[in-house]
């Protein structure tokens, strides 16, 4: 299982038997809370500390609800029932374990969590990623449209100027070749960067 610091769980049980129970199964992998009281655990959960919320089952009904209202994302709770319960699972599709499974079931259950959570977090770094590279080619599609026109204009009157090149001077006939070279250079990178928008 992850280690504490990555690990965080909050026991919200009125059954200090079965509290503890949960906090020696959890507590050799993760920094484990305890609460009995619903405001204390909505106090913990809106400020964020707690990844995972094991929510005891024989709780009064709407004390599990209302937590489960507040908490409202499957990938954060576990369930721990006297046996499954049907109703709850309009709330969401909450992983449910019965007090009479093993440990190691609590344990498993609160793991599955972490890694479902894991790779959302994953997800919104890669989408986070896709996002910002979308951005930078919304803005190498922007420059290339901005710098066309005038390249095209810039490497027309180079042409022209070219057109009379036995006027010219030496050193201004190469200045305006050196002119058309670079523009034809820039060219080719605005060919690229459509290309590469394409691409993406």
């Amino acid at each position: 299982m992850a280690s504490t610091a990555a690990c965080a769980v909050l026991i919200v049980s009125a059954d200090e038997v079965r509290s503890e129970r949960a906090t020696s199964a959890l507590s050799p992998s993760c920094q484990v809370y305890q609460t009995a009281d619903m405001s204390a655990a909505m106090d913990e959960i809106s400020i964020g500390r707690p990844l995972i919320v094991v929510i005891d089952g024989s709780l009064p009904a709407d004390v599990v609800t209302g937590l489960l209202g507040v908490i409202s994302d499957p990938d954060r709770a576990v369930l721990w029932v006297p046996e499954p319960r049907v109703d709850l699972f309009e709330y969401g599709p909450f992983t449910q374990i019965p007090h009479d499974a093993a440990d190691s079931a609590l344990v498993a259950a609160v793991e599955r969590v972490l890694v479902l959570q894991g790779i959302r977090a994953e997800m919104a770094r890669y989408q986070e990623s896709a996002d910002r590279l979308k951005q930078v080619m919304d803005v190498v599609t922007d420059v290339r449209d901005g710098v066309n026109s005038p390249l095209t204009a810039i490497m027309a009157e180079a042409e022209l100027v070219l057109m009379d090149a036995d006027q010219l001077t030496p050193e201004h006939r190469k200045s305006v070749e050196t002119i058309q070279a670079m523009t034809l250079r820039i060219r080719d990178l605005l060919t690229r960067l459509h290309e590469l928008g394409k691409a993406e």
